[in-house]
């Protein structure tokens, strides 16, 4: 079947089937998880769901309960949902089990024309719902609504699927944190005091805690994959202007075609080579060793390297993003700021406690306006270099039908707020942003402590559904998502 192309911010199964200290003083004393999930339709993927509701086996209707029943249950520990729209959910759910009973279709039109029928979806609050808010967590556009649909959102409803609710995202989705000074913060599901991660942080939290089974989101810079990693769930950042933008704040179809697995050569790397970053933890180390393994023990050839430029992600990125000057951070936080010290203003106004904004992005706007030109020549180089490992991936990846398995993130989910300690552990994620790579994040499993943890498969570019199925092997010898 084709999938349309919209931004996937997570699915528990695959379509087919320093601060440390204080912070956690804060926080260990409230440590919760999410109840046990005790309805086995939460347990379904999305397809296996769609083809019971076609044959009439179950009603959409039940399914759409489940959900709304499954969100009242864990919203209040998660702080995931910004808004449902419940109600208009089980009245388009009742439709969709109409045309099945009506007949007017059989099974196999129904399932060519809408392979989604009766399937609930959520999606971040940058992602506009008609009707639901559209704030990005700005307090300035606190009970401002979406007049019309985004393209992924109609897309998704032109395959039958039913919008079930808005999840939390970070300010402006400028954080790797999911908090906001609108709608708060966003807990993580395997334990209450951790991060969900960010932007995309509402439904990584949602989808991991069985509230959703498929989701939307935007990733600038890990911001699927990120929440994805830390939640324990899959989450695919498409190949770079495959998917449509129309409709969010701030087009092409492709097909997910069976991949002989037995053909695909298998490249690696265990860390960066040395990044100012966090050093990867024996977990993550030993999750990617669990990937390569289970790969090698297939049959594929696997083959470690050691790419230098990857030490330089994080700044690479930053040179990238250094170019975009449609979208000024300022602008976005209040409209068009017209006075060059507007976010040194701010800056103050938040150290005196008056700022409706959080502290992330506030760095972020005073960095762009003020910091950027001061590093030009530093930034260029590594758009240089950025250029060059471009090229190194393309080489590695073009030759044959090849992946990459990188770690997603040095750690598993930190206490809330550890991130700002060293923002440079992004660099595993927001590289592949600069490269315009597709990746998938694969769930490997859950450490000792209960946390879960995975790998990024990277593949070339437009060639989306390779990283897809090997993520879909992985989850099958391997097991996928783990319930909290």
């Amino acid at each position: 079947m084709k999938v349309m192309n919209s931004f996937i911010g997570g699915v528990r199964s695959t379509l087919e089937n320093s601060t440390h200290g204080v912070l956690a003083v804060l926080n260990i004393g409230c440590k919760k998880r999410v109840p046990p999930v005790d309805n086995g339709l939460l347990f379904l993927p999305a397809t296996v769901l769609a083809e019971k509701i076609r044959k009439a086996e179950i009603t959409s209707e039940q399914v759409v309960k489940a959900y709304i029943e499954r969100i009242a249950e864990v919203n209040g520990l998660l702080n995931a949902v910004v808004e449902g729209r419940y109600e208009d959910a089980l009245m388009e759910a009742r439709l969709a089990d109409q045309l099945v009973k009506s007949g007017t279709w059989t099974e196999a039109e129904i399932a060519e024309r809408l392979p989604l029928l009766g399937i609930p979806f959520t999606a971040k609050e940058a992602v506009l719902i008609k009707g639901l808010p559209s704030t990005c967590g700005l307090v300035c556009r606190k009970g401002m609504t979406a007049e019309e649909d985004s393209e992924p959102v109609q897309r998704l409803r032109a395959c039958g699927a039913i919008p079930l609710a808005l999840t939390n995202t970070s300010e402006i989705c400028m954080w790797w944190e999911t908090y906001n000074k609108l709608h708060g913060r966003t807990n993580n599901p395997y334990d209450t005091t951790r991060t969900v991660g960010g932007s995309t942080g509402g439904e990584a939290a949602l989808i991991a805690a069985a509230g959703s089974i498929i989701g939307i989101g935007t990733d600038l810079g890990g911001s699927i994959r990120l929440p994805a990693f830390f939640t324990g769930i899959f989450g695919h950042k498409p190949t770079q202007g495959i998917v449509p933008r129309g409709g969010q704040n701030y087009s092409t179809t492709w097909t997910l075609s069976p991949v002989n697995i037995g053909s695909i050569k298998v490249y690696y790397m265990l860390d960066d080579g040395g990044s100012p970053g966090t050093s990867i933890s024996s977990d993550v180390k030993d999750a990617v060793r669990k990937a390569i393994d289970v790969l090698s023990m297939e049959g594929l050839v696997v083959e470690e390297v050691n790419l230098k430029y990857m030490k330089l992600g994080f700044l690479i990125w930053c040179a990238y993003l250094s170019k975009v000057k449609d979208q000024r951070i300022a602008k976005l936080m209040k409209g068009d700021v017209k006075d060059d010290e507007g976010t040194r203003h701010e800056l103050l106004r938040w150290l005196s406690g008056k700022s409706e904004h959080t502290f992330p992005v506030i760095i972020n706007a005073f960095a762009q306006d003020h910091l950027a030109p001061i590093f030009k020549s530093l930034l260029d180089f590594c758009r240089d270099c950025g250029d060059k490992l471009k090229a190194q991936f393309l080489d590695l990846l073009t030759s044959q039908p090849s992946v990459f398995i990188y770690p997603t993130f040095p750690h598993t989910a930190a206490y809330h707020g550890q991130m700002m300690a060293n923002p440079y552990n992004a660099s595993y994620s927001v590289i592949f942003n600069a490269l315009g790579l597709p990746v998938t994040q694969c769930p490997l499993g859950v450490n000792s402590s209960g946390l879960p943890y995975g790998a990024q498969i990277v593949a070339a570019p437009n060639n989306d559904a390779l990283s897809i199925n090997i993520a879909e092997f992985l989850e099958k010898k391997l097991g996928g998502w783990t319930s909290p």
